[in-house]
């Protein structure tokens, strides 16, 4: 019997690839600041230098409200490279460097700016961006501008103040029957859009099996609050129920929707208890159905007044809208979205 021998490019093959694990491609050295470089064919090249000066801060964290030091609170850097803890009396320091970059060109001054440390600034200041934050209080970040001081001469002590954070606490009680469960405590703050006023969802907490509810740690000012609507888990598609019983939103203190809610105004290291009470009533099946959704992706269902609370959901199989909701007049506002175009192929030269 003849035996084969291997194909020789096999071997070819074989040898250049240990040729070529013998003899890897040289690795690039990555630059580094001060060091030179030279190119072929170009001029040798320095790396910008840089003048550092030693700064040393001594600063007190205050509370906003009465004046008093606040110990253990947490500063940082904006970039993380520096963390210091107040003492018993609200005092922290520490050194850092400052680069003067009056001497560099623009592109490699942008280079050390943003990392939350002090550079360049004006001869008699110079700005310092902090984190200052602790349990109970409103993480804030800092700009501090430190004044320059000559040599031999003691540091002033700078003042940071930090806001104690406000608290609502409160209860959900229904007219009648037992609290069920999954009802949702809904926060709302004032915010300004395109210079119009609006009350935004800003925060949620669902209560737990004695009908209570917090929110903590926030900013003083003023907030809304309203629970969702909530029927029973027997009111579902496969049930084909017409009715369920069920629970309305409720708005603080007793109002019919979120624009005439009344204002819970929250000031700092205050505490705030409110009481919401939704309506029991009777939930009627709604079924409304969609034409020309066809082949659509998806749509989105505004059921107006959109401050009552109520929702429908969109089923895109039967191209319905259907949910349960109270006796009462709405409008839904149905946006549907096309499918999105498919590319061409690209045709071979």
């Amino acid at each position: 019997m003849r035996t084969l021998s291997p194909p020789r490019f096999a071997v070819l093959l074989i040898v250049c690839s240990a040729a070529r694990c013998l003899h890897p491609a040289p690795l690039r050295a990555q630059p580094q600041p001060g060091v030179t470089y030279i190119s072929p064919g170009q001029q040798p090249q320095t790396a910008p230098q840089y003048t550092y000066t030693t700064e040393h801060l001594n600063a007190v964290v205050v509370s906003s409200t009465d004046g008093k030091p606040v110990a253990r609170v947490l500063i940082t850097s904006t970039d993380r490279r520096m963390a210091v803890m107040t003492d018993s009396e609200g005092k922290f320091s520490f050194d850092f460097r400052r680069a003067d970059l009056s001497s560099v060109s623009a592109g490699a001054s942008n280079g050390l700016r943003g990392m939350g440390f002090g550079v360049g600034g004006s001869a008699n200041s110079f700005p310092l961006q902090l984190q200052v934050r602790k349990p109970g209080y409103i993480t804030n970040i800092v700009m501090l501008s430190l004044p320059a001081v000559q040599p031999d001469t003691p540091e002033p002590t700078l003042q940071i103040k930090i806001a104690p954070a406000g608290t609502i606490i409160g209860h959900v009680e229904p007219d009648s029957g037992d609290l069920p469960t999954g009802i949702l405590v809904q926060l709302h703050r004032k915010t300004i859009q395109n210079g119009t006023a609006m009350w935004q969802q800003t925060n949620g907490a669902q209560v737990n099996s004695r009908g209570e509810f917090r929110f903590a740690d926030l900013t003083p000012g003023d907030y809304k609050l309203s629970t969702s609507a909530w029927t029973s888990p027997d009111a579902n598609r496969a049930a084909k129920a017409d009715s369920a019983p069920g629970l309305t939103p409720a708005f603080y203190p007793d109002a019919a929707d979120l624009n005439s809610a009344g204002i819970i105004h929250v000031g700092p290291a205050a505490t705030v208890a409110v009481t919401l009470v939704p309506h029991s009533t009777t939930f009627y099946r709604v079924t409304i159905p969609i034409a020309g959704v066809e082949g659509t992706q998806g749509a989105n269902i505004m059921l107006l007044p959109s401050s009552a609370g109520f929702n429908l959901g969109y089923y895109s199989q039967d191209h319905i809208l259907e949910g349960f909701l109270p006796p009462g007049s709405y409008n839904a506002r149905v946006t549907t979205y096309a499918p999105m175009a498919a590319s061409p192929a690209a045709s071979g030269g």
